[in-house]
């Protein structure tokens, strides 16, 4: 049977098998690469992240257990973990080059491609204002399941949580949003006039 026909855990059972790491990654990446896109500044740190997040894949598929879930939500529970740890110390990167040998890096048309998606989540400030509301707890769970499309229990699978508690954290998360976008759409009303008169008053 070949790699392409393997169930994902069997693939990670088969780590570091070369053929089987590059079929997983072939697999996963681009669902890794709009986690990253999401939640990092610049197409640099986009790039750290995706290698960071198959590399600890490497150490952590003997830890892989079937039963609680498949690899995708598991995959991107890693690179929660990773982004916590960017955060953090704003990443070790002289130690990632180490274990790659090499600077990552996107090819041409691939960093246009992250450019454009950075600008774009960039053009919804009241949403992202939003999110600031919430805690990076809050917003780690609630982006797996909004922007990242896991099932609730999955999303909190892949944070260490019960399905029960990922639940009543979702569901504070969207409180907490309809209460900023709520706010802040009034603020926009209430900010329309003021804009008209300042205007008005330049021109006259």
């Amino acid at each position: 049977m070949s790699k392409r026909q393997l169930r994902d855990a069997d693939l990670l059972a088969a780590v570091p098998d070369a053929a089987a790491v590059s079929e997983i990654y072939t697999r996963h990446v681009d669902a890794v690469f709009a986690f990253a896109v999401r939640r990092c500044r610049n197409s640099e740190d986009v790039a750290d992240l995706v290698s960071t997040v198959f590399l600890e894949m490497l150490s952590a598929a003997a830890g892989y257990d079937r039963r609680r879930g498949e690899v995708r939500p598991w995959l991107l529970g890693i690179a929660a973990r990773c982004l916590a740890d960017q955060r953090r110390s704003d990443y070790r990167r002289s130690e990632l080059l180490t274990r790659l040998a090499t600077a990552p890096e996107l090819r041409g048309d691939e960093h246009e491609r992250v450019e454009a998606m950075l600008d774009a989540a960039r053009l919804a400030p009241a949403a992202e204002q939003a999110l600031a509301e919430l805690t990076e707890a809050e917003q780690d769970l609630f982006l797996l399941v909004a922007h990242d499309g896991l099932p609730v229990a999955d999303a909190a699978r892949a944070l260490g949580l019960t399905p029960v508690a990922g639940r009543m954290r979702l569901a504070r998360a969207r409180r907490k949003l309809r209460a900023a976008m709520k706010s802040g759409a009034g603020k926009h009303q209430a900010d329309g006039p003021r804009r008209e008169i300042a205007a008005a008053k330049e021109q006259s």
